[in-house]
């Protein structure tokens, strides 16, 4: 492969991580932008199915039974959510980030996820039923540092390989 070729393959890249990124961004404020009352739903229906899943007789349970297990574990899937989301965000800003040094790809990519996620919980003060907490921005810092890091850590075992 020419250097040409392969400068414009690594251009392709950027801007497909660019384009990954904002993506992810988007659904973010998506998400973001449901009012109380529909996020509410969506997450008791996925911890709904989680619990089902994972905790033993839970089908055989009386309506009661599940609604309390379903009840305790929300809030928990719901964290566990924003945890997610921000991990995935990390990692697609880091490989947007790439081009630069490590040092410099964990600033970049960590302090833009952090401010995304303190501007994500000011844009919820604007939604129905919504608000916004300062928990959710530190437990969406915490999920983008660790896609930073993750990010980082398959970049190191990848360049070992070869």
């Amino acid at each position: 492969m020419s250097l040409e070729q392969a400068e414009k393959q690594n251009n392709a890249k950027r801007v497909i991580s660019l384009l990954l990124t904002l993506l992810w961004m988007a659904l973010i404020f998506y998400m973001s932008s449901q009012t109380a009352d529909d996020s509410s739903d969506m997450s008791s229906g996925i911890t709904y199915k989680l619990c089902s899943f994972f905790v033993k007789g839970f089908k055989d349970m009386s309506v009661d039974a599940k609604a309390a297990i379903v009840e305790g574990a929300h809030n928990y899937v719901r964290k566990a959510a924003h945890l997610s989301e921000y991990t995935v965000l990390g990692i697609l800003l880091s490989s947007s980030f790439a081009s630069f040094s490590v040092k410099r790809v964990y600033i970049y990519a960590s302090l833009a996820g952090i401010l995304y996620a303190a501007t994500d919980e000011i844009h919820q003060l604007f939604v129905p039923g919504r608000s916004g907490e300062i928990r959710d921005v530190c437990i969406d810092s915490i999920g983008v540092i660790l896609g930073t890091l993750l990010f980082l850590f398959f970049i190191r075992i990848r360049s070992r390989k070869r």
